[in-house]
């Protein structure tokens, strides 16, 4: 029988979950002076709640991961490029992405970027297209039958992976270029690493991750955000969520655990 110890490095080593909801969540507004002061920043209203609500939801979700913290308690630094992390002895990588009421939260025992798009007219896409992706992946995309969603598969892959990597669009972004985008997965060399990409459509919205190609991805679970409970509200004042986890590489969705943080 495996020592705790041991069953904490396999969990590790395999570790790679995504975390994501559609729609706005009612949940207490957990924190940091910091975040307060950028969330006070925004003019609309609406941005506002959507930046507290995404930020709320991280540290929530984040806290969950063995570190004996209260969402509020976590720390966070800033890498290299200003990539978010939180401050050791967190064990894992994370990032967020957010985009209408879509919030999306991967972490993973690896360095990973997530993307979460939530489908709209793109202006210019074509133009855009040119800026931002490689003569590779704009071949791509100009063979495919449905231009919008396969261009919002491209962007959602290119984000992920200008992210996991850190360099977000301080470098060229036609630098990076994914291959094998017919595929369940897509590959790319990048910043002098192997990175994996995972995509697909959730509803009305395109959610991408990219990870170092050392993260075991056949173990990735995908956990659906259901809504939240503030009658299961946590003692440190957060509201509890109710989730739905299922396998990212599964053929089909399907229901395998449910149960609250």
């Amino acid at each position: 029988m495996a020592s705790a110890r041991e069953a904490l490095l396999l969990r590790r080593y395999v570790m790679l979950d995504i975390w994501y909801s559609l729609s706005p969540l009612a949940l207490t507004p957990t924190l940091s002076d910091e975040e307060r002061q950028r969330r006070d920043q925004f003019v609309d209203a609406a941005a506002s709640k959507r930046y507290e609500n995404a930020h709320a939801l991280k540290r929530l979700v984040l806290a969950q991961y063995g570190t004996g913290c209260a969402p509020l308690d976590l720390n966070f630094t800033r890498g290299r490029y200003g990539k978010p992390e939180v401050a050791e002895p967190f064990p894992y990588r994370f990032n967020m992405s957010h985009s209408a009421a879509c919030v999306a939260i991967a972490v993973a025992a690896e360095e990973v970027g997530v993307d979460i798009e939530w489908h709209r007219p793109v202006v210019a896409s074509s133009s855009l297209a040119r800026c931002v992706f490689n003569r590779e992946e704009r071949g791509w995309l100009l063979r495919q039958s449905c231009f919008d969603d396969a261009f919002f598969r491209l962007w959602t892959l290119k984000e992920a992976l200008l992210k996991a990597a850190g360099t977000g669009f301080s470098r060229p972004p036609q630098e990076a270029c994914w291959h094998g985008l017919d595929g369940p997965q897509a590959s790319a060399w990048y910043a002098g690493r192997q990175w994996v990409g995972l995509c697909r459509r959730i509803g009305p919205a395109t959610l991408a991750v990219a990870v170092s190609v050392d993260c075991p991805i056949g173990h990735a679970r995908l956990l659906s955000i259901d809504g939240a409970s503030d009658a299961a509200a946590h003692a440190a004042g957060a509201s509890a969520l109710c989730w739905t986890e299922t396998s990212w590489m599964a053929s089909q969705t399907h229901f395998e655990r449910s149960g609250a943080l």
